[in-house]
């Protein structure tokens, strides 16, 4: 094992973009809505790109430090987009074959989940488009820029993929592995009931803006009982001898939405489920739904950009009614965060799968992820190990108290194999580890192991001071009982 520290009538619409976010307003910090979040390292700076958001078909974000993010700054998009001094948006023209929708604003295109990669000495998007209105279909496109904050031109004449499933693919998302060689990952929708979901994947030409080699190969499909109908969102990392296929399952609008995760052996599978019994993140506290996961190597640790819905909300205002009343920003939204896991660790005994019309591939890889500890998670003795082998050592975009994870020795409660002791990391919380996921142990090593110790001996020692202070306490009582003897 390898552990790292439909009918139309039954289809449920995937999850659009949400015109009444707050505005993401060109130079500014922001923490609002950020939904199927990727980030891309580019020297010292980091570049996150959203679903469209705030008055953006393509919102993006930059930061040095992976808790201050700053919209992208206004730029001159030529006439006639250049009427606004404040336009910052990286795709100023989606494709053109994409279907054009009543709005209020110029974003008439429904435009959602991006994945930025470098390749071919340029920065190649790939995203999802409404190619057609009623009854919806999409479609994923491709556009390139020259800079990771774009402007990205989209010169497509037609998809470059478009599943016969009624309602088409989504979520592209591209992986360049460490010979250099390219693919794309995506999903197809399925019908609910009949044909499920499915993620693929496929090799891209040098210039990432084709295929190249034999069609695509299925990696995965639903299965598992958390999973509901849907898997989507995919994303492919290769991490410390490690090739990891993250993935959201569930309904994206919903508590039950959750990420988890296959290993693979190659960019072309096939890849075997971890997250069988239960998803990796699962909604907790005060984020519920966390999903839309996007991983990236950054310095030798592995991080997952995700989103999440601000509790108790689970899906978007209606526009029309919250724009009238003047609660848009108060109400759903999907934020961002980031984790971060450090090292792989192994151990003999495989995984299981479930059964299935058509079942993952056995005997390869397993991976097992450590999964982020929840705001307001238990800390009772049998609950404290998900906890305690949690490391997060990065930043929510939103404001949240920070929490310490101690060390413990306590053995696992979910799984028969040798207990791994991990450490302490300063955090904000993020989603719970699910319960149950029996089979996939959890394992991380966190940054901060001096400071466990620091804080164990600054404890010690305010004990061994009280301890003391009572002993001279106690000591001059009984010299003064003595004195008053003697008198």
């Amino acid at each position: 094992m390898v552990g790292i520290a439909a009918l139309v009538a039954m289809w449920a619409p995937p999850a659009v973009a949400y015109p009444g976010a707050p505005w993401f307003e060109p130079g500014k910090p922001y923490n609002q809505n950020f939904p199927d979040p990727t980030v891309l390292r580019v020297g010292d700076t980091y570049y996150a790109y959203a679903t469209a958001t705030g008055g953006s078909y393509l919102p993006v974000m930059t930061s040095t430090d992976l808790q201050t993010w700053t919209a992208r700054p206004a730029y001159d998009p030529g006439r006639p987009l250049n009427k606004d001094p404040y336009f910052n948006d990286a795709l100023p023209y989606p494709a053109a074959w994409g279907a054009d929708r009543p709005s209020d604003s110029r974003l008439t295109k429904e435009v959602r989940s991006p994945g930025v990669a470098r390749i071919g000495g340029r920065y190649v998007l790939y995203y999802t488009v409404l190619q057609q209105v009623s009854p919806p279909r999409y479609c994923i496109s491709v556009a390139m820029s020259q800079s990771p904050l774009g402007p990205f031109t989209d010169s497509s004449s037609g998809p470059l993929v478009c599943d016969p499933d009624p309602v088409g693919s989504i979520d592209p998302e591209p992986f360049v592995d460490a010979d250099g060689s390219a693919y794309l990952v995506w999903k197809s929708e399925g019908v609910a009931g009949q044909v499920p979901t499915r993620l693929w994947s496929r090799r891209l030409t040098a210039d990432g803006l084709g295929f190249d080699g034999p069609p695509a190969v299925e990696l995965l499909h639903t299965t598992a009982a958390w999973e509901g109908n849907v898997i989507e969102n995919p994303s492919m990392v290769r991490f410390d001898g490690a090739l990891i296929l993250f993935y959201s399952g569930n309904e994206w609008a919903s508590s039950s939405y959750a990420t988890g995760y296959a290993a693979c052996d190659s960019p072309l599978g096939p890849c075997t489920k971890q997250t069988v019994d239960a998803p990796l993140f699962a909604s907790g506290g005060d984020r519920l739904g966390p999903g839309g996961a996007s991983a990236f190597v950054d310095g030798g640790l592995l991080r997952v950009a995700y989103h999440w819905w601000n509790a108790p909300y689970t899906n978007y205002p209606d526009y029309p009614a919250c724009k009238s009343q003047g609660t848009c920003t108060t109400q759903g939204q999907r934020r961002m965060s980031l984790a971060t896991f450090e090292h792989v660790v192994r151990s003999p005994s495989p995984t299981t799968t479930t059964a299935s019309p058509a079942p993952t591939p056995n005997g390869g890889p397993s991976v097992a992820l450590t999964a982020p500890a929840a705001q307001g998670s238990s800390t009772r003795r049998g609950s404290r190990t998900a906890a305690a082998q949690t490391t997060d050592v990065s930043a929510s975009l939103v404001p949240a108290s920070t929490t310490t994870l101690v060390p413990t020795t306590e053995p696992p409660t979910s799984t028969s194999e040798p207990s791994t002791t991990s450490t302490v990391a300063t955090a904000t919380p993020p989603p719970d580890a699910a319960p149950g996921n029996t089979g996939t142990r959890v394992v991380a090593a966190a940054r901060e192991r001096g400071l466990a110790r620091t804080d164990r001996r600054a404890v010690i020692g305010a004990i061994a001071a009280a301890l003391a202070t009572v002993v001279s306490l106690g000591g001059a009582w009984v010299h003064r009982r003595r004195r008053l003897y003697r008198l």
